[in-house]
């Protein structure tokens, strides 16, 4: 074994580890484009999921958090787009079949539109959780004839259907 020293022993091995704002907007710009961050970790030039997770969670790199919190935010709106996109796609709703007669039919491909509906729902719910101001579910508080406090005021609902 060669113990001396060669020219490119200096040249960092691996994923980078080192954190530099240029990287971190790099890691936004993914994410905005739709990546996820372990499919980041995947891509040459970037750190290991773990070492992102971990600059997350440092509090030295506040400007990475506030940067990846809108990335996150921007991802989620324009997984809404997609949601049109993918229920307007009707590409491959439909195969032909042939029947053992000859005759060829249309028939629904229900696979392919149960995967859509899972895409579909799986972006409303990442909305919902990532943005739930903007596309959560509102709760609908009903008072059953009951008087409700608002800030200090008193409310009456008064029901006036008849039973």
């Amino acid at each position: 074994m060669n113990n001396n020293k060669t020219e490119n022993e200096n040249v960092p091995v691996g994923r980078p580890s080192t954190y530099s704002d240029e990287l971190a907007k790099k890691i936004c710009q993914k994410i905005v484009e739709g990546y996820t961050i372990r499919q980041i970790a995947k891509l040459d030039g970037f750190p290991a999921s773990s070492t992102i997770f971990l600059w997350l969670l440092d509090e030295d790199k506040t400007y990475f958090s506030e940067q990846y919190n809108k990335a996150k935010s921007i991802q989620a709106d324009a997984m809404v787009e997609e949601i049109i996109e993918i229920a307007d796609d009707g590409t491959n709703d439909w195969q032909d079949r042939m029947l053992q007669n000859g005759e060829i039919i249309e028939v629904s491909d229900h696979e392919h539109i149960s995967r859509s509906r899972l895409r579909v729902d799986t972006r409303k719910w990442y909305a919902s959780k990532v943005l739930p101001k903007k596309y959560g579910d509102k709760l609908d508080i009903t008072s059953k004839d009951k008087a409700l406090q608002v800030g200090g005021a008193e409310v009456i609902i008064i029901n006036d259907s008849k039973k």
